[in-house]
């Protein structure tokens, strides 16, 4: 019943000291583990996998990894069951897009070449995935404009 539903919080886990304003992004890899990519310290974008323990709903982290040294509004987009493109922007407001590969056994994070998207201006991405080598990328463009395109791994971005 909805109606008798509540809201109660476990404690709180501190992933970075200095996570920076600009959303987080984050996928869920299993039941156990979820892919986190922010914004910290002088604005350098991170991934890390954090993982959960269901019995006492603790977070704990793994080794982090530097995505760029500028990054702010990250998002993240499965690809399959290892791979995920990660959009977001970067110095100078530009769009870039990388793939960031999880690797399950030990949960270390390695990253693809970076591709730079829209060099004017790629603010507040958001991601879907369309088909396996083809994903529309959406996105606020220069002078506050929408913009849309599709982002194709198999003409630059590289696992």
């Amino acid at each position: 019943n909805p109606a008798t539903w509540t809201v109660t919080k476990e404690t709180p886990y501190q992933v970075d000291t200095h996570f920076k304003p600009g959303t987080p992004a984050l996928v869920k890899l299993d039941d156990t583990h979820v892919l986190c990519a922010y914004r910290g310290q002088s604005d350098v974008g991170w991934a890390v996998v954090l993982t959960l323990d269901q019995a006492t709903w603790n977070i704990t982290k793994e080794t982090p990894v530097q995505i760029d040294s500028v990054l702010s509004n990250p998002v993240l987009c499965q690809m399959d069951n290892t791979k995920f493109l990660c959009a977001y922007t970067s110095t100078l407001n530009t769009g870039v897009a990388i793939v960031l590969t999880v690797e399950p056994s030990n949960w270390s994070i390695t990253k693809g070449t970076s591709i730079e998207f829209d060099t004017n201006s790629g603010e507040m991405p958001e991601l879907i995935k369309v088909d396996s080598t083809h994903y529309l990328c959406a996105y606020t463009g220069q002078s506050g404009n929408g913009v849309a395109g599709i982002l194709s791994l198999n003409s630059g971005i590289r696992p």
